[in-house]
């Protein structure tokens, strides 16, 4: 596989068969652009951290990265109550609209999400004292206390929290609606209503996503009646998008997690439930086969490194039932320092786009005949 050094371990394929991958999706160069939706996960990014994952992507197919556009603010709608940071751009989530040609033809816009430094404020104002204690800590405890659990793991504390009036969910929605609204897309692109859709998403933006298209799915259904024309218009946008969403990629992925508020519901599961998939991650999936178009099934791809201690495969029983989407569970080995006893779980929940066997599953896809 191009890019592969000898010392790469092989990416397994668990429960999976065949499918197309951005390369098929995309067509040829007369093709509608692939518009692609990326956010990423745990820990604290800058605005362009997604091309580590399009750099490599247009290099593979042959495209051009164009220089991409200034970062910006992601609009929240007006509250009677904001929160503290409903009102300052220092600290907003951004988004950073990408460009992908070919010859001169536009063939991919790609929309990047940076939600972290909303939650960058409060480590900087909350947590931050904590380092005075630090060089009294031994190494170890040092750094998983100030990397993994200050850095890291305080996002999902917040995100579940409903940190600041739920700030961060807000924003997550806000530029959702931005990328199926095509605000910032090229006037072609605004003009054009079969766009094939992808979405990549890493670690916690997989929960954070998810649980918006599923509030959207809810929100928009079939038969609900829109109060205002800007309404009409949202759901028009939301509906076109999933109808055209075809390739989902969730690189260390975190979507059973979605599953928490109901694991707690009941003080006893008779035995004969035990064995019966969670109702969140079964609706999403629902959700995703309630909005098909009659196209090419949708591909849900999870990948989770072996060494990744903050990463869960999924259980092909979810998408039972369901004939339009498939589920596609990988299992990389991101990093591999040559010690069995132990690799750094960090650099593997990190380090997914780095990975040149991933980068083929997302362009290629996957044939079945293959050792990955």
């Amino acid at each position: 596989m191009s890019g592969c050094s000898s010392f790469q371990p092989t990416t397994k394929a668990y429960d999976t068969q065949p499918f197309d991958g951005v390369r098929k999706l995309s067509g040829d160069p007369g093709s509608p652009p692939v518009r692609i939706f990326l956010i990423h996960g745990i820990s604290n990014h800058e605005p362009g951290w997604a091309l580590k994952y399009l750099e490599p992507v247009a290099k593979e197919l042959g495209w051009s990265l164009d220089k991409p556009g200034a970062p910006v603010p992601v609009d929240l709608p007006s509250s009677d109550k904001p929160g503290m940071l409903d009102t300052t751009n220092d600290y907003s989530a951004k988004l950073q609209v990408d460009t992908m040609t070919q010859d001169g033809r536009l063939r991919a816009v790609a929309y990047e999400l940076t939600w972290s430094p909303l939650t960058e404020y409060f480590k900087k104002t909350r947590l931050s004292p904590d380092d005075a204690l630090g060089p009294q800590r031994a190494l170890v405890n040092r750094l998983v206390k100030s990397e993994l659990l200050n850095e890291e793991m305080s996002d999902v504390v917040l995100y579940l929290a409903h940190y600041d009036r739920d700030i961060l969910r807000r924003s997550v929605a806000a530029a959702l609606r931005h990328f199926y609204l095509k605000d910032y897309d090229p006037p072609a692109v605004r003009a054009a209503d079969a766009n094939p859709v992808v979405f990549i998403s890493e670690s916690l933006g997989s929960m954070m996503l998810y649980g918006e298209l599923m509030e959207g799915q809810r929100r928009f259904a079939d038969g609900s009646q829109a109060q205002n024309a800007d309404e009409a218009r949202d759901k028009a946008g939301f509906r076109d998008m999933t109808a055209h969403s075809r390739l989902f990629f969730m690189m260390a992925n975190q979507l059973p997690l979605l599953d928490v508020d109901e694991s707690t519901r009941y003080d006893h599961v008779p035995a004969e439930a035990e064995k019966t998939p969670p109702a969140h991650t079964q609706d999403f999936f629902k959700s995703l086969a309630a909005s098909d178009n009659g196209g090419p099934p949708i591909d849900v791809v999870a990948f989770s490194d072996v060494n990744d201690l903050l990463s869960y495969p999924l259980d092909p029983d979810d998408v039972a039932g369901l004939t339009n989407v498939r589920l596609h569970v990988f299992a990389p080995v991101n990093t591999m320092l040559g010690f069995p006893l132990f690799e750094r779980p960090d650099w593997a929940h990190n380090n997914y786009a780095g990975n040149p066997q991933v980068t083929d599953i997302v362009v290629n896809g996957y044939s079945g005949k293959r050792s990955q």
